[in-house]
């Protein structure tokens, strides 16, 4: 099997399994020492290292937001899986309600997720939506 089909069926198994809402299952396609980087500029932003980092940041974020997926569509080639994803996000605190395209870039390594980066079209508004939710600013990932 070429590495393109590999990167593609990990990244397809891990958005699947998140549509099922079996995050358990989409962790075990993340590599041990997988690192997922989102922008410093957002209220979660920073640098996560491994599985626990990435459970983290699933926290504050499905923690915070009750998230709809609109669309995902997977791509890959060699070491490199992408992922363009429409989702809803609903504050549970206020009910204010967002719209934001995002892409993922997905590094590959022993078939697993072994980097991640998140770009969300609209930092601004998925930051002010943060707020207007009444969510606190505190970061824990590291910066590099």
């Amino acid at each position: 099997m070429n590495d393109a089909v590999v990167n593609v069926q990990a990244a397809q198994t891990f958005w699947d399994k998140i549509l099922e809402g079996d995050l358990e299952t989409a962790f075990t396609v993340l590599h041990p020492d997988v690192v997922l980087h989102e922008s410093s500029g957002l209220p979660f932003g920073g640098v996560y290292h491994g599985l626990s980092g990435v459970q983290a940041l699933a926290t504050k974020t499905v923690g915070n937001f009750d998230m709809e997926f609109l669309s995902v569509d997977v791509y890959a080639d060699r070491d490199t899986a992408f992922a363009h994803v429409r989702q809803h996000w609903t504050a549970r605190t206020t009910g204010i309600r967002m719209t934001v395209p995002v892409i993922e870039i997905y590094k590959t390594r022993d078939g697993l997720i072994s980097e991640m980066d998140v770009f969300y079209q609209d930092t601004k508004l998925v930051y002010d939506t943060w707020v207007e939710a009444g969510l606190a600013l505190a970061r824990e990932a590291t910066a590099e």
